[in-house]
Parts: C-alpha cells; structure tokens; sequence
C-alpha cells in the first residue's frame, strides 16, 4: 500500500493487530526538497495561486516558504 498521507499513522495500531508480523518502510523526503516542489507547483499555476501556498499578493518564496512552514502551514 502506498500512502501519501500522514493520516496513515494512525493506522499502525490497527495494522498491527490484523498483522503481527508486517514490516513498514517509511520513505521520506529532505524537508528542503518538498518545499522546492511547493514552490515549482506554485509557479506552474501563477495565474491561479492556491490559498494552500500563503499565496499574498507580492509575496515573495520566502514569505510562501514561511507560510507553508508556520505552525499552522501545510508542511509546519
């Protein structure tokens, strides 16, 4: 199962009662490299800015970056 979703560990306990003896591989990514594909997603749609970015009028990476980052951001 591939999941790319953080809700999916909440549904380790549950896992580990239907199987015992599963393994989990958690793949996981440099915090710098999601923020670089935020800001790609964020630039292919500059007509269309979503609100999930931070998106300000003249705001700048950083400030996106800051927003995405915040306590209550996207990745933060």
């Amino acid at each position: 199962m591939f999941d790319t979703n953080r809700l999916w560990c909440a549904k380790l306990p549950a896992l580990t009662r239907l199987f015992p003896d599963a393994k989990v591989i958690c793949c996981v990514r440099d915090v710098n490299w999601i923020m670089d594909s935020i800001e790609c997603l964020f630039r292919r749609n500059a007509f269309e800015p979503s609100g999930m970015f931070g998106y300000e009028s003249g705001g700048t990476v950083f400030s996106r970056i800051g927003s995405v980052a915040s306590s209550d951001g996207l990745v933060g």
